[in-house]
């Protein structure tokens, strides 16, 4: 008599692999989900925020010229301009400088810096995080104050703030 059991000794571990397969499937089908919902609410913003704080740490690293001072850097992220639906960083600082504008735009024009903004004229200083702008000694002081700063590319467009 032939034992039929012993013949083919793979059959049961092919039902075993089966299982385990089907198993890891429904786990991803929990857990794929869940990851793309961290990424897109959560994990995009972390990432463009670690950039934004990198970029303004490279301001304070900044050579200044001279009669020129770091007061305060700060960034923002979030769709800054347009019509929406993208993402992008700003990143600067508040410099007080006896310098004119003019002359801090030929210097800062060689660190591809675009933006400088006498604090007395702008309203775009309204959306910036400076709290030495909201200081009362410095509306007695105002002048020579400027911020000089740039927009940046995001790391990640899947960050709700820019949509």
């Amino acid at each position: 008599m032939i034992n039929i059991q012993n013949r083919n000794p793979d059959c049961r571990t092919g039902v075993k692999v089966k299982g385990k397969f089907s198993r890891f499937l429904a786990v991803m089908l929990v857990i794929l989900p869940f990851a793309v919902i961290f990424y897109n609410f959560i994990g995009g913003a972390l990432c463009n925020d670690i950039k934004a704080s990198q970029i303004e740490k490279s301001f304070l690293r900044m050579d200044l010229p001279s009669g020129t001072e770091c007061v305060e850097t700060t960034s923002f992220v979030g769709n800054t301009s347009g019509t929406g639906n993208h993402t992008e960083i700003w990143a600067g600082m508040l410099i007080h400088s006896t310098l004119s504008k003019e002359e801090l735009g030929s210097y800062f024009e060689d660190c591809a810096i675009h933006t400088i903004l006498e604090c007395m004229e702008d309203p775009f200083l309204a959306s910036l995080r400076f709290s030495a702008l909201s200081d009362s000694s410095y509306e007695e002081q105002s002048s020579g104050y400027f911020v000089v700063g740039n927009y940046y590319e995001a790391f990640t467009q899947s960050d709700m703030r820019g949509h």
